[in-house]
């Protein structure tokens, strides 16, 4: 192997060391070397690092032999938290939900606020307030309705959201990293995380019960978004079923689902179709499996599954992305 810089190299050990912690409850330094194929004195360097910063507990247990006890190490998944925010609206009121958890995503915490109409001021209070109770949040992640370009909300179902620097301005006033990402991209992540998905093209469609749809494209393990952040916005697309006149009956409901699929699989072509909202029902799938395989012949068709766990899928999502999004600064400032 071609051997790089000192720094990054301690980088690539130093994350195979911590990943290793990760899914082993406890290890010692010669079993680490092991398991990573690095020597003892690497090993040993590592985890003294890893020991002083307090992202490792040392632990100690006797010696089956009646010798000298050995030393083993376990990772600590509460060295960290990180604060998610699911932004949503329930009929005519703003709800935030706030979940603490640690870098196993263990929920520590959880509440729900509601608002008249949310603002910026207002979920600021509530982050710093919830980092004096939790001291140990070091990344705030909030999904919410709307997009992000350039920094500014665009497009957002909260009124007093439109056009707001809100990243920036949380950044400011909380002094912490804050990651905003759209709703229905959260959910598909957190669809594709807690499914353990590797590999596959998975795309998402939500239809609300009282707004435009709205979709999602995994594609290469990550969250397609494109160059403004617009990949998501099928409400424009120019079907022959628009979203405004799938008010009244079901079966323009299932055209329209049916065209946005057709429009899916021919730009992205993928495994798997995941469907959310109330009104969608599973009872579409022959219909929608009938057209497509008029349309496309003997090609195989993806996957396609209605479901309802779009809070829980929501939630997951925004606690893996930032969970994610602090692992990759232990990484980035280790390579300094």
């Amino acid at each position: 192997m071609k051997i790089g810089k000192p720094q990054l190299m301690r980088e690539i050990n130093m994350k195979q060391v911590r990943e290793i912690l990760q899914v082993n409850k406890s290890l010692t330094k010669p079993e680490l070397a092991k398991l990573s194929g690095l020597s003892v004195v690497t090993v040993n360097a590592l985890v003294t690092k890893l020991v002083n910063q307090g992202e490792v507990y040392q632990l100690t247990e006797s010696s089956m032999t009646g010798g000298r006890p050995a030393s083993r190490f376990s990772y600590n998944f509460d060295y960290q938290f990180v604060l998610a925010i699911c932004l949503y609206q329930k009929e005519v009121t703003d709800v935030a939900d706030f979940t603490v958890c640690n870098l196993a995503g263990e929920v520590k915490a959880h509440w729900s606020v509601e608002f008249q109409l949310v603002t910026k001021e207002t979920i600021s209070e509530l982050i710093q307030s919830a980092k004096k109770e939790y001291s140990a949040i070091q990344q705030v992640a909030i999904g919410m309705p709307g997009v992000e370009i350039a920094g500014k909300i665009n497009m957002s179902d909260f009124v007093l959201m439109k056009d707001v620097f809100l990243r920036s301005y949380l950044m400011e006033t909380c002094q912490l990293p804050v990651i905003i990402e759209n709703d229905v991209n959260s959910v598909l992540l957190g669809h594709c995380h807690t499914q353990r998905l590797q590999g596959e093209t998975v795309v998402a469609l939500y239809y609300p019960d009282n707004y435009p749809p709205g979709s999602a494209v995994y594609l290469n393990d990550q969250i397609v978004h494109g160059v403004n952040g617009l990949v998501g916005e099928i409400n424009l697309l120019p079907l022959s079923v628009h979203w405004h006149q799938v008010a009244e009956e079901e079966g323009d409901l299932t055209m329209n689902i049916c065209q946005t699929i057709i429009t899916m699989m021919i730009a992205y072509d993928p495994h798997q179709i995941v469907i959310y909202g109330k009104r969608p029902q599973a009872a579409m799938l022959p219909v929608i499996e009938h057209q497509l395989t008029d349309l496309f012949g003997q090609v195989s068709v993806p996957k396609i599954a209605f479901l309802q766990s779009f809070n829980t899928d929501y939630l997951a999502g925004v606690k893996s992305l930032a969970i994610q999004v602090l692992e990759n600064k232990f990484h980035s400032e280790e390579s300094r």
